[in-house]
């Protein structure tokens, strides 16, 4: 916690505010070390000081930046495409990852990309090999991209823009601003 002064840290006004985290659970995605910077932060220092509990009263911007390694990638995309049953994934150039349906083990890649203004992700398929042959993609019609706004929702009241997703030793890194 930064304060701009003593007044201010007593009213709970803050310049700069920054949380750590080793694990972090939003929406479905399991992200690990997690680090937000927070600037121009008002906190209700009552429910701080009593409960334990940090509550946001205003933030000015918050910058998030945290991992998703293979593991919770898997745990995501299973959700979101339950037709493959995802057994490994694997961070590369592209995510890839391996599976098994009606016997056949099954290799699919995907690419991932931001929009130009930077509001939304987009997971885009590349490729589906059923026992090492690749399947047209008019029987992969299943396949959808799967598209993530970023625009505030009544979960999330702020606008969330990534600044970029880089991939590193099988790690998916992501890193953003919140409006």
């Amino acid at each position: 916690l930064t304060p701009q002064s003593l007044e201010a840290a007593r009213r709970g006004e803050f310049m700069r505010v920054v949380l750590e985290c080793r694990r972090l659970v939003y929406d479905g995605m399991t992200f690990e070390n997690v680090k937000i910077n927070c600037r121009d932060v008002q906190i209700d220092l009552a429910r701080l000081l009593g409960e334990k509990e940090i509550h946001f009263l205003r933030v000015g911007e918050l910058r998030p930046w945290g991992e998703m390694g293979p593991e919770s990638v898997k745990r995501f995309l299973s959700l979101q495409v339950p037709e493959i049953p995802i057994t490994d994934v694997k961070l590369r150039q592209k995510v890839l990852m391996r599976g098994r349906a009606l016997g056949l083990p099954l290799e699919a890649s995907a690419r991932l990309y931001l929009s130009a203004d930077h509001t939304q992700l987009t997971v885009h398929w590349d490729d589906l090999k059923a026992a090492g042959v690749r399947v047209p993609p008019a029987l992969t019609s299943f396949l959808q991209d799967i598209e993530f706004s970023l625009e505030p929702t009544p979960k999330l009241p702020a606008r969330i823009l990534l600044s970029s997703l880089e991939i590193e030793n099988d790690r998916l890194i992501v890193k953003g601003r919140v409006e």
